[in-house]
């Protein structure tokens, strides 16, 4: 037992490690792409190797939020800037700079 919690110790820091590494050599977006893809290899692998895996419906829910996660876009930024929090109401920085 203590043989198999040292192995997924070292397999869990690798894991970090090359996480860490490649989050330096990408950008988020392809990042972003890198962590969807091994979700879906690691569903299709569970799926044809063993008999309990995700049922039906739960196999769906995983392709609604990759969906919803390909059609997300960051919200524009706000053409006219009087809603900031950055000054007061005279228009005055409330920080310095």
């Amino acid at each position: 037992a203590a043989f198999a919690v040292f192995v997924s110790v070292v397999l869990g820091v690798g894991m970090s490690y090359f996480a860490w590494m490649a989050r330096s050599l990408l950008s988020a977006a392809s990042f972003t792409v890198v962590g969807n893809v091994c979700k879906v290899l690691t569903i299709a692998i569970n799926v044809s190797l063993w008999d309990k895996h995700a049922s039906p419906f739960g196999i769906v829910c995983l392709v609604f939020c990759l969906g919803a996660a390909y059609f997300y876009k960051q919200a524009p930024m706000r053409a006219d800037s009087k809603d900031s929090d950055d000054s007061a109401e005279d228009g005055k920085p409330l920080l310095p700079k």
